[in-house]
């Protein structure tokens, strides 16, 4: 008898004996609100004994409005009903808040993604999830999505009070997915939309969500600069100037909503447990979340727009702005930019790689020429003499340029490294890899062959110069 033929026996045996609680309790019934577990499936009967779900009810676009400061405006020791909240199936419930945010009038800017899509194409979209991770055992138990609507902006939510019924609130969120919509999301492409497909599948359905737009990348290239982290929250302290009161930290939210979920009186058929109340901070937390991600891509939208009518504002990156760009295929409009603002020397190197491959070599060497003057640049001094020497043809140009790098060179050496021989130096922490000591002799090791290459041309050039006389 080989292995699966035991495991087999073992599992008829043990469903054949009477559980304690079965004993004890001969009446006993299972609770209406939680799902008996299924029978053991045979091979090839789980699509032929799977039920069909029923189409959930549509709840109503008042069933809940926001008030202008961003609150939801709903009273927390009211019934659910009351807030909102409209029972779908037993353990699923779904509400719709309203909030005052109007879209931009102009099209969304083409170096976002997804150009051609109006605003009312876009679904933004939240989950808040048993825990961090994305294996099988982590599930999604309040799912958001918003979308601008002719009254302002709309959000919907879904509620998981019970795991058993998780197909019928999947069921329910992908009747409202379009699948010609963007979804937008902040690391959904990482986190979010990966458990969202793989919850999907394990429940024998199909996630609709195949248009999809992480703002936390663009975020990062536009207002990354001098931000240790790039999370929703610091979006909202640093470019939308959005200060929470009283949320509840993201890290909590698991934690609680298992809590709430032990105390919850699951017995009550179709309505949401007394309990649930304690989750109206997480409710208001996620949905804050989903306006949080509209805004965030409007002011994207105005930032891109406003350089490139010349205005720059302190918190966006001119690189950043310019390889979004670039990643949207806009090359001229990233040049455009860059030609304006870039006045650091990371834009002055991406602009002269820009002018390079595109083979403007003139527009290029101004440019060359000013990151060699102000920050000493090697990669470009070395585009300079290219210039010179082979497209130029003036020899007389880059000997001079030569003669004077070469001679400032020796004399930075000499000041800083008054001493050095090839057998100086050999104290203990000159003998740690990581010392300052080796340091400094692999800085000086790189001058020396700087020095040796500048050496070797200033050679050929006067080769050239004699073979021309």
């Amino acid at each position: 008898m080989d292995l699966y033929e035991r495991i087999k026996k073992i599992k008829e045996q043990q469903s054949q004996k009477p559980s304690p609680a079965a004993k004890s309790s001969p009446a006993h019934t299972p609770s209406p609100t939680r799902k008996p577990s299924p029978p053991p499936e045979t091979a090839g009967s789980r699509h032929e004994t799977r039920r069909e779900i029923p189409p959930a009810p549509a709840p109503s676009d008042g069933a809940a409005r926001a008030r202008s400061d961003g609150s939801d405006g709903l009273d927390e020791s009211a019934p659910a009903e009351s807030r909102g909240w409209i029972s779908l199936y037993p353990m699923v419930w779904t509400r719709v808040l309203n909030y005052e945010l109007s879209p931009p009038s102009s099209s969304p800017h083409p170096g976002l993604g997804w150009n051609g899509s109006g605003w009312d194409e876009y679904r933004y979209y939240d989950t808040e999830t048993t825990g961090l991770s994305s294996g099988a055992g982590t599930y999604v138990f309040l799912f958001g999505s918003g979308r601008f609507t002719d009254q302002g902006f709309q959000v919907q939510q879904w509620f998981l009070g019970d795991f058993p019924w998780e197909p019928e609130f999947l069921t329910a969120m992908g009747e409202s997915m379009e699948e010609e919509a963007v979804y937008v999301s902040y690391n959904g492409r990482s986190f979010d939309y990966p458990l969202l497909t793989s919850r999907y599948v394990m429940n024998g359905l199909v996630c609709p969500m195949y248009r999809q737009l992480d703002l936390l990348y663009i975020a990062r290239r536009l207002f990354g600069q001098g931000l240790e982290r790039c999370r929703l929250s610091d979006m909202e302290d640093h470019v939308l100037n959005i200060r929470r009161e009283l949320d509840i930290p993201g890290s909590e939210i698991p934690d609680l909503y298992f809590r709430v979920q032990r105390e919850a009186d699951l017995e009550i058929e179709g309505k949401m447990p007394s309990a649930y109340r304690d989750l109206e901070p997480v409710f208001a937390h996620h949905a804050q979340d989903i306006v949080s991600l509209a805004r965030l891509h409007i002011r994207m939208h105005r930032e891109l727009e406003n350089l490139q009518q010349g205005v720059l504002t302190p918190a966006v990156s001119v690189k950043g702005a310019a390889r979004q760009l670039l990643s949207a295929g806009m090359e001229k409009e990233a040049l455009d930019i860059l030609r304006e603002h870039a006045a650091g020397q990371r834009e002055l190197l991406m602009l002269a790689g820009l002018l390079k491959r595109r083979r403007e070599y003139e527009a290029a060497f101004p440019v060359w020429q000013k990151l060699f003057e102000t920050y000493r640049d090697h990669d470009a001094l070395t585009n300079i003499l290219i210039e010179f020497e082979h497209r130029r043809k003036d020899y007389s140009s880059a000997l001079r340029l030569i003669d004077r790098v070469l001679q400032e060179e020796r004399s930075g050496l000499k000041e800083e490294l008054p001493g050095l021989t090839p057998d100086a130096g050999r104290d203990p922490a000159s003998a740690d890899p990581g010392g300052s000591g080796n340091r400094a002799a692999q800085e000086h090791g790189a001058e020396d062959i700087r020095i040796r290459r500048l050496e070797y041309r200033r050679e050929r050039i006067r080769r050239k110069i004699s073979r021309r006389g």
